[in-house]
Parts: structure tokens; sequence; C-alpha cells
């Protein structure tokens, strides 16, 4: 595992592949290409080194980015088994996982979102099912 990537482990979160109704929790333009879902925590201090990077990425009009917090969204992180914070998925605009991870920096975090732009042109989220 390089510097540069996120930690991605398959049993953590929902599986790749899966449609998720989480996806109804973003706004969705016609450029939109994928969703970002950023879990984060209070007091928690990569957290708090990221959301700069979260804010910028929020601005690039391909993207939609959704920040859920660890008490206030704590039914989504229970549903999705978020192993911790700071965890990504990326999703396609339809809700299907694409990619996950556990990150700390912004740069992990942009690893997560290539990964979900390599398998989404392979077509990868379509042909798994979990």
């Amino acid at each position: 595992l390089g510097p540069q990537s996120a930690l991605e482990i398959p049993e953590e979160g929902p599986p790749l592949g899966e449609r998720l109704a989480l996806a109804e929790r973003f706004e969705v333009g016609a450029r939109t290409e994928l969703l970002l879902a950023a879990f984060l925590s209070e007091g928690c201090k990569a957290c708090q080194a990221v959301e700069p990077g979260l804010r910028s990425l929020a601005r690039e009009p391909i993207l939609s980015v959704g920040v859920f917090d660890e008490v206030a969204h704590a039914e989504v992180w229970r549903e999705l088994e978020v192993p911790g914070s700071p965890f990504a998925l990326a999703l396609d605009p339809d809700g299907t996982v694409l990619a996950k991870g556990s990150f700390n920096t912004l740069a992990q975090l942009e690893s997560v979102l290539g990964t979900a732009e390599r398998r989404r042109a392979a077509g990868v989220g379509a042909a798994s099912s979990g």
C-alpha cells in the first residue's frame, strides 16, 4: 500500500457493485459523473485536515459531495457498516458502489475517486453484484 492510496478492505463498508439508496441524498446535475460520500467524525484530527480538500472537490461540476457525520447520520453509518473515520464511498449517480476506503489525506481521497473512475469506465460496478 503506497502512501497515496486509500485503504480499501472488501469486508468494510458496503460491497462493491451494490446499489445504495444513499444516492438519493445527493444533488445530481446533468454533468454529475460521481457521488462522493465522506464519513467524518467530530473531533477527528484527520477529518478536520481533509475538510478543506472536500470543499474544493465539491466545486467540481462532475462530482457531488456529501458529508455524513458519525452522530448526525448514525443510522447511515450503521446501515453501511462504516468502519470508522475518515472513510469514503465513491458511487455512480445511480448509487452503485464503485470504490471505498479509509483515508487520511486528500491524495488518498483522490485515489478513491481515481479507482471509481477506472472501474466505471471498465463497467466493473455494473458487472458486480457484491
